[in-house]
């Protein structure tokens, strides 16, 4: 038994969205070998939106198959209107930000979202926490992540991207990254790194002062994306070297919506003043209204940041103390809020996942597991850190490749026997020997989630 397969060629997929105000609305989903899994499983949505996935060649009515696939995560839908930012939140916690225009030329796009972040989860979206170069990670959760226009799939435009904020599971570590999926032959999604993805800069807030006047304005976090890459390893180079994280800019004129600011304090560095003049002219598009504001000899001071980083937090926060007199307590609160999440990047829909790299000295090995029968399914939970690893499978032998010799784990074994559902479960050490002869259980379908979670903890 194995997660749906994608076949060579293209197939469509109807995806149907109702509510109880308007009719059903028909979106085509397209689909291409490796790139995205297919789907034959009615999610049972609440109204008032449902999502039914039904692919044009349905899969064999296969009653295990279709009892794993009623347990996948389910879709969520979101309207967006595209000509503004949107912040879409789902029931797990994860929040999507959406610049305005995005995407190009569209006047409305629908949304689907599927979060992954319990062990269970894991086995029945087909996911497993390993790079495609068998590289192992450590997840702090994985989405699914679509949009659509006139019924059709898109994807996003060129040199954009959106930002995905996955909630912390108790402690915040760090070296988290955004990976993107890259689909398996047996249709189990594996990941690839996207470099470009690590938490990123904002603006904490700007301060606008000429004369005796002297306005604080609070920025919504938002991180910085119009830059070019050259442009974020120039601004984190200025950041990692600054004490106060602070630039100002003085501003020589405005006009034909164009600010001119001077080089005071910028003569001898001149890709920095272009970079914060760049800044400069697209404010209202990190949240600061500032229309009009713009007189000659007016200085705005810069005060950036990184929104996850407890360092920077603490460091603005004190500022801000020191300066609004806020309570310690009140500090606490808005640091706990604001480090709250792993924020990250993304140019591609489909699977994504928050990951960091797993160091592990240990010699790689292939474990072995051998069933009984055809229709059992094996995943293997690390001890150390939250990974789940899927077999792969040929004919009865079932294999967790490319793991270090001697890590510690957990196998989950499903199975599925006279239209029942059995569950074992069995410690390991990862070794060349073979695993097999699982002592199953009985689970209801409704209690197979529950038991799982449990099961897998080591």
């Amino acid at each position: 038994m194995s997660c749906v397969q994608n076949d060579l060629a293209e197939q469509s997929i109807t995806i149907t969205r109702t509510d109880s105000t308007s009719e059903a609305k028909t979106y085509k989903h397209t689909e291409k070998k490796r790139d995205s899994l297919i789907y034959s499983v009615k999610m049972n949505q609440t109204p008032p939106d449902s999502v039914i996935l039904n692919p044009t060649e349905p899969e064999p009515n296969d009653k295990w198959n279709e009892a794993l696939k009623s347990l996948q995560s389910k879709i969520q839908t979101f309207s967006i209107i595209p000509s503004e930012d949107n912040l879409i939140e789902g029931k797990e916690g994860t929040q999507i930000l959406i610049p305005s225009n995005t995407f190009d030329k569209e006047k409305e796009i629908t949304i689907t979202l599927k979060e992954s972040y319990s062990k269970s989860s894991y086995i029945f979206d087909c996911l497993s926490t390993q790079t495609d170069s068998g590289k192992l990670l450590e997840t702090a959760g994985m989405i699914e992540l679509r949009a659509y226009s006139k019924g059709n799939e898109i994807q996003l435009p060129k040199n954009k991207r959106v930002t995905i904020k996955f909630p912390v599971k108790g402690e915040k570590k760090g070296d988290f990254n955004l990976f993107n999926q890259s689909i398996r032959k047996d249709s189990i999604v594996e990941w690839k790194l996207y470099p470009n993805g690590r938490d990123g800069i904002c603006l904490f807030e700007i301060d606008l002062k000429a004369g005796f006047d002297h306005i604080y304005l609070k920025g919504n976090r938002k991180e910085i994306d119009l830059l070019t890459q050259k442009e974020r390893d120039l601004l984190a180079r200025r950041l990692q070297n600054s004490v106060s994280q602070r630039f100002p800019l003085v501003v020589l004129s405005s006009e034909d919506n164009r600010i001119n600011f001077s080089r005071q304090f910028y003569e001898n560095d001149n890709a920095f003043f272009e970079l914060l003049s760049k800044i400069g002219n697209h404010l209202d598009s990190l949240g600061f209204d500032l229309k009009n504001k713009f007189t000659p000899g007016l200085t705005i001071n810069f005060t950036f940041g990184n929104p996850n980083s407890k360092i920077d937090i603490e460091k603005y926060n004190k500022i801000v103390s020191e300066r609004d007199r806020v309570s310690k307590a009140e500090r606490k609160q808005r640091l706990i809020k604001a480090i709250s999440y792993y924020s990250l990047a993304s140019e591609s829909l489909g699977w994504i996942n928050c990951d960091r790299f797993i160091n592990n000295p240990n010699k790689r090995i292939n474990m072995n597991i051998i069933a009984k029968s055809k229709n059992e399914k094996f995943m293997f939970y690390l001890k150390e850190f939250n990974g789940a690893l899927q077999s792969s499978q040929k004919h009865r032998k079932h294999q967790i490749k490319n793991i270090p010799k001697g890590i510690l784990g957990v196998i989950i074994a499903l199975k599925y026997e006279n239209q029942n559902i059995y569950i074992a479960r069995k410690k390991v050490k990862a070794s060349l020997k073979n695993i097999e002869d699982f002592q199953y259980e009985l689970v209801a379908l409704k209690n197979l989630e529950e038991k799982i979670n449990k099961m897998a903890e080591f």
